[in-house]
């Protein structure tokens, strides 16, 4: 059975479906946003829990119309959702966020972030107790044990919310639970059983309007009919749902269907169709950066490309496959590219690496369905097919031994004898490959350590010429963070939980810093600082640099919420950017590191300690060169120590 692509449909029936009086479309909810803003600042009411409450509910419902369409967007709002309903301790609004925040992270492949958030959830609906909130967050959490292959945890969680939800007489909202539990049944083989599951819930969800869920029910259906050999209907229903997903414009949906009627034309060995599709599936999937689709659509793209014969391109699309659900722990995944994998090398002619991956197919299928002697029978079967062609090349070889036996005999002594010295030979070569293999790690081992503290440049110039020449950058972008209230935070915390979450938190930044190509400069106490631009210059410095300041404003406001739900102390951050020229280097001949210096440096400093908490503030300079890419808010002139009146900008 196809897992990975039923799986692509469970993120369609995560949350309850709204009322169509709320989700008429985004625009609508912007204004209803400017409006809960606007009166409030009418009213000088900052504070007043009705207006938070209300512009943190619009913002969780901004956050669900981009469900699986725009990941930036999901988690802006979300966060936004968190942080005023954690003002106030708002536990329906902080439930909302964390719920949102859950499927973020389910769409990304991150189960083990996505589960945390839909826990929290969970804590929050039962604290309010709010049973529709309850039940759809124990709804999310059965998705998960499903796409990770825990299938009676699955259905245990999903009993337990159908439970709840009829608890909350509002039958409309049962229809996502419904249509999981159909996909138990998918499992256990009651096919009947199932496709009543999904046409019960296509019925409910008319009533409220629920296009997406419609759809992702006749996929399913669809995977049913797909299932039992009936390959004409399943594309009926595959059909049904692209055309249903093209007029909600809802990505996931539309790469999700695509993907399942490429399966069906590779199936149907029209493979040219199938290609056309799996590309088109994994152009969606892509952008909307879905690990879970893009392993899925690369599968049926390697089939596409192995039906047509063209073994380079079937091999790389299997490997991406293959590696992606490994990542993601999809034992369906990993079966199936595997189980291609093995197709292609046995095509090739290539047994033995056939026979390979044929044992890791069997293994994960093993792993998921727990049946006993399947492997061992399986293996024992590729084993014979494997020596059966063996077993021809043997008898050739034997009349070959035959003729040259005699021949043999007569070379033993001369054979021994050169044997012998052979060995001494091997012996020695042995010893030699040993030691420049050894020498060989420790190289690899000390570059790896110098790259870790050093740009690559001036690593390979380090170790090239004995020392690396200080450097003048015309124009870098320096980023400078500090926490607020460290002081406090430490006599709260125990050493080993200061350090633990001081830890996380720059962890955190270098695995941002890095993706936007930024340099980590160092940390001092609990500041942080990194610069984009060098040691080689570039020219979208600072917009990387701004990207990455709202990434980790963004981390450390996600942190505090979930610290607040939790009653724990948290930090608070504030950022500053400023761009300018930086002369940089390696400093010391003990313990050396990769450092920059100039008044640049200075006047980051200041953006940061001339900022506000949560804030990212910037320079005028900084300003200058990304303000055609971020809206930003102008300041004026603020008085920055050591600078006088310097214009700032915050980024929003």
């Amino acid at each position: 059975m196809n897992i990975k692509l039923i799986t692509a449909f469970l993120i369609l029936f995560f949350s309850l479906i709204l009322n169509a009086q709320y989700v008429e479309n985004i625009d609508s909810l912007q204004l209803n946003l400017k409006s809960i803003k606007a009166k409030r600042l009418l009213n000088k009411q900052e504070n007043n829990i009705t207006l938070d409450t209300a512009e943190a509910f619009v913002n969780y419902l901004l956050s669900k119309m981009y469900w699986g369409d725009n990941p930036n967007k999901v988690r802006e709002y979300a966060l936004k959702c968190l942080s005023l309903s954690a003002k106030h301790y708002h536990k329906e609004g902080m439930g909302d966020a964390f719920n949102s925040l859950g499927v973020l992270y389910f769409y990304k492949g991150d189960y083990k972030k996505s589960k945390k958030y839909y826990e929290l959830a969970k804590e929050m609906f039962t604290k309010s107790g709010n049973k529709l909130g309850l039940g759809n967050a124990i709804n999310n959490v059965g998705n998960i044990c499903f796409v990770q292959g825990d299938f009676p945890r699955a259905q245990e969680n999903y009993l337990e919310s159908l439970k709840i939800l009829k608890q909350a007489e509002n039958k409309p909202y049962i229809s996502p639970t419904l249509s999981n539990i159909g996909m138990i049944y998918d499992m256990q083989k009651k096919y009947s059983e199932a496709i009543k599951m999904y046409r019960e819930a296509i019925i409910l969800r008319d009533t409220i309007y629920d296009k997406e869920g419609i759809a992702g029910d006749y996929n399913n259906i669809g995977l049913v009919y797909s299932i039992q050999g009936n390959k004409k209907d399943a594309l009926l229903m595959y059909q049904k749902a692209l055309d249903i997903n093209k007029q909600t414009k809802n990505m996931n949906g539309l790469a999700s269907s695509y993907g399942n009627i490429g399966e069906i034309y590779v199936e149907l060995k029209n493979y040219k169709l199938g290609l056309e599709n799996g590309l088109n599936a994994l152009k969606i999937s892509e952008e909307i950066e879905s690990d879970e689709l893009i392993s899925s659509c690369c599968d049926v793209i390697g089939q596409a490309y192995l039906g047509l014969s063209d073994f380079n391109k079937a091999e790389f699309y299997l490997n991406k496959s293959a590696q992606l659900a490994k990542e993601l722990h999809n034992w369906e995944g990993i079966a199936s590219s595997h189980e291609r994998l093995s197709d292609l090398e046995t095509a090739k002619g290539n047994c033995s690496k056939a026979f390979r991956y044929y044992k890791i197919f069997i293994e994960a299928k093993d792993t998921m369905f727990n049946e006993e002697n399947t492997t061992e029978i399986v293996q024992t079967k590729m084993q014979y097919d494997f020596e059966n062609k063996e077993l021809i090349n043997k008898a050739e070889q034997e009349k070959k031994d035959l003729i040259a036996k005699k021949e043999i005999q007569k070379q033993k002594f001369i054979r021994n004898g050169l044997l012998t010295g052979l060995a001494l030979v091997l012996l020695f070569a042995g010893i030699f490959f040993n030691q420049r293999n050894k020498i060989k790690k420790g190289k690899k081992l000390s570059d790896e350590l110098l790259l870790n503290i050093l740009p690559q440049e001036v690593a390979e110039e380090l170790k090239e010429k004995g020392s690396a020449e200080a450097q003048l950058i015309e124009e870098a972008s320096v980023l400078f963070t500090d926490f607020k209230g460290f002081t406090s935070m430490a006599e709260q915390l125990s050493p080993k939980d200061l350090v633990n979450d001081i830890h996380e938190c720059f962890s955190a930044f270098d695995r941002i810093t890095a993706k936007y190509g930024i340099e980590k400069i160092k940390t001092i106490g609990d500041a942080y600082m990194a610069a984009g631009g060098l040691p080689t210059p570039n020219a979208t410095h600072a917009k990387d640099v701004v990207n990455a300041a709202l990434e980790i404003a963004s981390f450390i406001e996600e942190g505090k919420a979930v610290k607040i739900a939790k009653g724990l102390p948290y930090f608070e951050i504030r950022i500053g950017v400023h761009t300018g020229p930086v002369v940089a280097g390696i400093v010391g001949i003990k313990k050396f590191a990769y450092d920059i210096w100039g008044d640049t440096v200075n006047t980051a400093s200041r953006m940061e300690s001339s900022g506000e908490i949560g804030k990212v503030n910037i320079s005028e300079t900084t300003y200058a060169l990304v303000k055609n890419e971020f809206i930003c808010k102008y300041r004026g002139e603020i008085d920055a120590k050591g600078k006088g009146k310097v214009k700032m900008y915050f980024v929003e």
